[in-house]
């Protein structure tokens, strides 16, 4: 017979209260502490209800206690057992596990934690007659959203934990109605977001519906039946209990897929997500329960992941876009961050390094002393050298300011021409590469580091970038390798760009195709491609992975031009729908981009701009590809003797920045209505300093700019002939070249954020406050100067009599200029 202890025995004990609607749900959370000693407890209340108690072990034996039940679906079953466990146990905080509906951005398996709440069972008649919903909105407590932000950086392994206990579920002891359902593992890449929640008592499967409420709150991602029940008990409690809400995504309303066979890995994807929370963040460690006599086994002995059933031979756990993570899940639990990367821990090493060979700890010091020289306090605790280990660049939260992890690779990388596909092929090996960068001071740092002495190499850099290019304009039997003889010069690696065609009617009505190029205004100055560093370990090999996410992230389109008043100012609380850009071939990939372009950018807009940006699910700007003429294979520490291989893609070398640009061409078409805005948004600064870049965005004539570049050979190049020159070249335009001037009618400018600069600073002084919170675009508009070039480059594209293209708008950056000319080269329309 089985015992039952009494809830007042351990009530104040338990740190997490953790509430199911269904038996599945319930079973997956049990699977996911295999090792865990469990037990039974019932409620000292007339319904004696029973808890399922679970103990598992994080560090050094001391233990979460946890206490599961079921509670039946629905709203109002969820909101009486969250009141019964809360009132029978008190936990430190209350957890719903198992599945939800996407409303439209998340993909089958995806892991939503809840932000927020928003409870629809209550409706309102209008005075028209029409039922409309009448929200109540329950926050997620601080703490809580504290470690949603915290697992971002904690993505890749958050996912893989995900991924494999919803693989190991298709073999397992399955739903009822999820029997008989056959699912390719391949279509289970999970991701954790953070999101909105709708919550009612109704079984939503109506796209009506879910576009009304969406459209009445448009940040809402997730659908269930339960948290808002859950939720108003936490709420009503006299102890405000903080609630987590982990849901694994089975079906997608707008789309109208089959959830059948999707809830059981769902539910085990939700189940795993919160053992790796508790496991990797540990949320509650000061308040852990001691250690007890009989050690249970624990995750933390080895590697973070679930036990899974093995795949048949041959079965491939992910697609070439969306990898597994070869990082490590967990960073070693006697590791001090703080310790080891101190510049007096650094300064040690480097003294007891007699001979010399810690190359990344000489590294190291050296940036410290660079930062010592920007005026950083070298005692400083929190002060971080702009190179480290590369097993340690994705912590975000140790590394103020990080933007970026891109390697530092030392060994050789190759280019030349491949004897089966005749095509030109760079191959990188980044197996064993052991240092990195994390933010653009890190570039800078090795940019003054090498390119500081009183020789720099300069001719042969640009002699190495001109040979890359011309290999790919006209490919031949020579093979170019790095680093250059006598150059002991790293690498970064690895960066991707794209290069949007866009495809719009002219005022006479006629098709053209433009490129849409985005305003750099750091150095090296110029108009740029959407480009950037890789942000994650898959996209160091994953490369159009990468290319997709500075697309998506980079290039907004909007359904028309933000209106204006009479005077010229931005009429607040208009709602503009944006059209979020997708690869044709690959539209998956992107999906999870769009979770930031519309948290980070939109919530943006709407507090400064005080316009609401609206995405429409079911509207994408969908990209073709334009095949390039080089192909990338990549070496790395996951491969299994199989280099991951990029094909069609142009390849560009910044010696400047230590960079290869590994770049796509897309081409899709624009509304004559539709606007273009800049959707890069700053990672890392602080809340105050506004996280939108606000570059302007200008579309340049393509068949204007084939003409004007066509040289009498056939081949394509700007007037730029010494490229040496260039790159010695004051660094406000190193490596750019100069474009002729373009005529008016095939120049296009949206620069609503140069006037959206001036409007909020204007704002702002008016106050009386400080231009310290707005100083990025105050100085951007008066010491920089930038408004004066702009609204000359205004007149000068409306045709004002008088007017010209301003100086500083010709140059075009690096990887810009050569895409353009491979392009051509290899034209494909």
């Amino acid at each position: 017979m089985t015992s039952f202890t009494r809830s007042s025995t351990i009530k104040g004990s338990v740190h997490f209260g953790i509430v199911t609607a269904r038996p599945d749900e319930f079973q997956a959370v049990r699977n996911a502490f295999p090792d865990a000693p469990q037990s039974m407890c019932r409620g000292e209340r007339p319904e004696e209800p029973i808890y399922h108690i679970i103990e598992h072990t994080i560090a050094e034996g001391r233990r979460y206690r946890m206490a599961l039940i079921v509670s039946g679906q629905g709203n109002s079953a969820a909101n009486l057992t969250s009141r019964y466990l809360l009132e029978d146990l008190s936990p430190k905080w209350l957890v719903m596990v198992g599945i939800a509906a996407s409303a439209w951005d998340l993909v089958r398996c995806d892991v939503a934690l809840a932000t927020e709440v928003q409870d629809f069972r209550i409706q309102q008649i209008d005075q028209t007659g029409i039922t409309r919903p009448a929200t109540r909105s329950y926050q997620a407590r601080p703490i809580v959203q504290n470690l949603i932000n915290a697992s971002y950086s904690f993505a890749q392994e958050l996912g893989a934990l995900a991924q494999q206990a919803a693989i190991g579920a298709l073999t397992g002891d399955r739903s009822p109605d999820d029997r008989g359902v056959t699912i390719n593992p391949n279509e289970l890449e999970p991701s954790v977001h953070g999101v909105v929640f709708a919550s009612s008592d109704t079984l939503v499967d109506n796209r009506e519906l879910t576009l009304r409420w969406v459209q009445h709150h448009r940040y809402i991602s997730t659908i269930d039946m339960e948290s808002a029940g859950a939720a108003e008990a936490c709420h009503n409690n006299p102890e405000a209990t903080p609630f987590l809400f982990v849901r694994g995504i089975s079906d997608r309303v707008l789309e109208k897929d089959d959830r059948r066979g999707f809830r059981a890995p769902a539910a085990a994807a939700a189940a795993a997500t919160f053992r790796g929370l508790l496991d990797l963040l540990n949320p509650l460690h000061s308040e852990l329960l001691p250690p007890t006599t009989a050690q249970p086994k624990s995750l933390r002995s080895g590697p973070a992941v679930l036990p899974a059933p093995a795949l048949p031979t041959g079965t491939a756990l992910a697609t070439p876009l969306a990898v597994p993570s070869t990082t490590p899940l967990t960073k070693p639990p006697d590791f001090d961050f703080d310790a080891y990367y101190s510049y007096a821990a650094v300064k040690a090493r480097c003294e007891a390094d007699t001979a010399g060979e810690s190359l990344g700890d000489q590294l190291r010091l050296k940036s410290f002393e660079w930062l010592r020289q920007q005026g950083y306090d070298l005692t400083d605790e929190t002060l971080r050298p702009l190179v480290i280990e590369s097993r340690h660049v994705h912590d975000r939260k140790a590394l103020p300011g990080w933007d970026l992890a891109a390697l530092l690779v030392f060994d050789p990388i190759t280019l030349g021409t491949d004897k089966n596909t005749g095509r030109p092929t760079l191959a990188v090996d980044i197996r064993g590469e052991q240092e990195a960068i994390y933010d653009n001071r890190g570039k800078r740092f090795m940019n003054d580091l090498y390119y500081g002495g009183p020789n720099p190499p300069y001719e042969a850099l640009a002699r190495f970038s001109k040979d890359i290019h011309a290999l790919q304009m006209q490919p031949g039997k020579r093979r170019l390798r790095w680093p250059l003889p006598k150059l002991d010069l790293p690498l970064r690696w690895s960066s991707g760009g794209f290069l949007p065609i866009v495809y719009r009617e002219d005022a006479h009505g006629k098709r053209r195709a433009y490129f849409a190029l985005f305003f750099r205004d750091i150095p090296p100055v110029g108009w740029n491609i959407a480009n950037g560093a890789s942000e994650t370990p898959e996209e160091r090999f994953a490369l159009r992975l990468l290319s997709a996410r500075e697309a998506a992230e980079e290039l907004v389109v909007l359904e028309h031009e933000p209106e204006r008043d009479a005077d010229g100012r931005l009429i607040a609380g208009q709602v503009i729908q944006t059209r979020p850009l997708a690869p044709r071939e690959d539209k998956q990939i992107v999906l999870k981009v769009i979770q930031k372009l519309t948290r980070v950018h939109n919530e943006e807009r709407r507090l400064l701009d005080a316009i609401h940006l609206e995405p429409n699910p079911e509207n994408y700007v969908l990209v073709d590809e334009v095949q390039g003429p080089a192909d990338v294979s990549v070496k790395h520490d996951g491969d299994k003797g199989q280099p991951a291989v990029t094909r069609h893609v142009y390849i560009t070398v910044n010696p400047l920045e230590f960079g290869i640009e590994v770049t796509q061409v897309g081409r899709f078409p624009l509304g004559k209505e539709e606007y273009l805005l800049d959707g890069e948004t700053y990672m890392n600064r602080a809340p105050e300093k506004h996280l939108l870049v606000r570059r302007p965005v200008a579309l340049f004539d393509l068949d204007w700019f084939e003409q004007a570049l066509r040289q009498d050979d056939g081949s394509y190049d700007f007037p730029e002939p010494d490229e040496a020159k260039a790159l010695a070249e004051v660094k406000r335009h190193a490596g750019c070249r100069r474009m002729p001037v373009p005529p008016s009618e095939h120049f296009e400018l949206f620069d609503y954020d140069v006037r959206q600069r001036r409007q909020l600073v204007d704002a702002w002084l008016r106050s009386g406050k400080s231009t310290g919170d707005f100083k990025v675009e105050y100085d951007w508009l008066e010491r920089d100067g930038w408004e004066d070039v702009f609204n000359q480059a205004r007149r000068y594209a409306d045709g004002e009599p008088g007017s010209s293209f301003p100086e500083e708008l010709r140059y075009i950056c690096s990887a810009a200029w050569k895409a353009m000319c491979l392009y051509f080269q290899h034209r494909h329309i």
